[in-house]
């Protein structure tokens, strides 16, 4: 029987972020985001003015409040790519206050605001986006962040309105991007995950969505199959489906430590069955299932401890901290820098005018060879959406 420590893939990005100057009655200079989200830079609110703007098509961009990590990292990112694309913006902050965000954007506007840049400080309704539009009054403006629609009215904005447009996560490929992240590891490092030598990875794989995981695992023996591997083995074969579902009833971390506790009662390196993967849908599961491996002397994150790749989903800061320190192999995150890279694109192909609408200019974007992960959702030429990336560790965030 041999004994290995998982070997965990080191990290290829780091991110340093420069940020821009805010502005509005209440002046702030949005964060900088320096290799990773946690480290942030604020300044206190000022008195000083507004900015001067400088014709009809400067640019203003409004945020609805740093509330979370993740929006954080992405207004710092937006700056920074506005800056490299040549673009000067006013930027405002609503600090949650929708009724302050109106008033800054008619400030903003009347300042000489050609395009507006806007994380909407409400919850997605499209009634409260339609009156951010009465005062854009056909002005193009780019949405990010807050969702424009609800789950009932998808459309009934965008569908109405082609000089507007929203850039967002593209959540639906979570399961897509950490199928592959789990494979291209399986693949790269198979001698070292399969602890009994028995040619194939037996895994658990905890989830709250049946057909993401069905089609992850489908994924993974896919790419499995192509680097001529065995598919994985599911360890607990009295089940009908190879997958843990979490049907309800208790917390998702809960739920993934209750069960990885009683693998932990028959599994394990020394009978040569131990459970050589665990995946899990949300990086609170994750932490659930680390939780119970540790209880039983594996992912303690202790030099010389075999360690049992545990991958989630999310990009939640306890899960990249468990990452850094070895417990944890990678999450799915959202790529901030993707999504500032996108906007910033958008509003520069808007300033330079010419005869292309935002449907044209997000069409060429989508379709472009160098595209990555940008998509237009289905049925919409307005509404681009971003994939998510992997997190496997050192501090960056993309």
């Amino acid at each position: 029987m041999k004994k290995r420590r998982w070997l965990r893939v080191l990290p290829v990005l780091c991110l340093s972020l420069l940020c821009g100057c805010a502005a509005s009655g209440e002046e702030r200079t949005p964060p900088i985001v320096q290799q990773g989200e946690e480290q942030l830079q604020t300044t206190a609110e000022t008195d000083m003015p507004a900015p001067e703007t400088k014709g009809a098509n400067d640019i203003a961009v409004f945020y609805g409040g740093y509330d979370d990590v993740y929006l954080t990292a992405l207004s710092g990112a937006l700056e920074a790519e506005l800056h490299l694309a040549g673009l000067e913006a006013g930027v405002y902050e609503a600090q949650g206050d929708f009724t302050k965000q109106l008033e800054q954007m008619d400030q903003a506007i009347a300042g000489g605001a050609g395009i507006l840049i806007v994380d909407m400080a409400a919850v997605a309704d499209a009634g409260q986006t339609y009156e951010i539009l009465t005062r854009a009054n056909g002005l193009p403006v780019i949405f990010f962040g807050q969702e424009i629609e609800g789950a009932d009215e998808q459309g009934s904005v965008l569908h109405q309105n082609m000089n507007v447009c929203y850039v967002g996560p593209d959540d639906a490929a979570f399961p897509q991007m950490l199928a592959e992240m789990v494979a291209d590891d399986a693949i790269s490092l198979f001698s070292d995950l399969d602890l009994n030598e028995d040619g194939q990875l037996s895994y658990e794989y905890f989830c709250t969505d049946e057909n993401g995981a069905q089609d992850a695992l489908e994924r993974i023996d896919r790419k499995l199959a192509e680097a001529s591997l065995a598919p994985l083995y599911y360890c607990d074969q009295t089940t009908e489906v190879p997958y843990r579902w979490d049907a309800g009833g208790m917390t998702n971390a809960e739920f993934a430590n209750v069960y990885m506790s009683a693998h932990m009662t028959w599994a394990g390196t020394e009978n040569e069955n131990m459970i050589e993967l665990v995946i899990c849908d949300s990086d609170i599961m994750a932490e659930g299932a680390i939780e119970a491996l540790a209880g039983a002397g594996y992912n303690t994150g202790e030099e010389g401890s075999v360690t049992i790749p545990v991958y989630g989903a999310g990009g939640t800061d306890g899960a990249k901290d468990r990452i850094d320190i070895g417990q944890m192999a990678g999450t799915v995150t959202r790529d901030a820098a993707g999504q500032a890279h996108a906007i910033a694109q958008i509003a520069a192909a808007l300033r330079q005018g010419g005869e292309e609408g935002i449907p044209e200019i997000l069409a060429s974007l989508a379709g472009a060879e160098d595209a990555g992960g940008l998509r237009l959702a289905d049925g919409f030429v307005n509404k681009l959406l971003v994939a998510p990336v992997p997190y496997r560790g050192g501090g960056e965030s993309p």
